[in-house]
């Protein structure tokens, strides 16, 4: 009868015996191939600073108010998200007068109400080209603010601008 040999080495034995089969695959997969410049292909964002969502406001569509009044004033905030740059904003009228705030973004939709001020939430993060809209309404006066936006890819030229008023680089 043969005998067995120590435990210690029958798991050595069994290890040995499992090696060959975790050795990786002789046909590695193939490396990425460079597409050509005029072929089409999906931008990454991750860890891009170069290449960041953001959202580019278009100008105002303003309606006067019932006396002319144009009161309202918006102000973008950019708010960095990870890799995204979102915004808020603030929205102003005369003191003392109602104001009512919407945000619409595809089926995102918020409404902020105030007296002479109202600041919003961050607008959350969409796909490029999703469009958005911010209607600011002074009840008091009858003046209407649209301002509407499009998410877009932060292009280097624009960053690098950005970074050089923020001093960053």
């Amino acid at each position: 009868m043969a005998k067995q040999p120590p435990p210690s080495q029958q798991a050595q034995e069994q290890r040995a015996y499992q090696k060959p089969q975790e050795r990786p695959a002789e046909n590695p997969a193939p490396e990425p191939m460079e597409l050509p410049a005029s072929s089409t292909t999906i931008q990454e964002t991750r860890g891009d600073a170069k290449h960041k969502p953001a959202m580019n406001v278009a100008p105002q569509k303003v309606t006067a108010g019932r006396a002319g009044e144009r009161n309202i004033v918006v102000e973008k905030i950019s708010v960095p998200v990870g890799n995204n740059i979102p915004c808020r904003f603030n929205v102003t009228t005369r003191s003392g007068n109602e104001l009512e705030v919407q945000l619409e973004q595809t089926v995102y939709r918020k409404s902020f109400t105030g007296q002479g001020k109202v600041m919003t939430s961050v607008i959350p993060v969409a796909p490029i080209g999703t469009k958005g809209k911010l209607t600011a309404r002074d009840l008091t006066t009858g003046e209407i603010v649209e301002q509407p936006w499009t998410w877009h890819l932060l292009s280097g030229g624009l960053w690098a601008m950005i970074r050089r008023l923020l001093g960053l680089g």
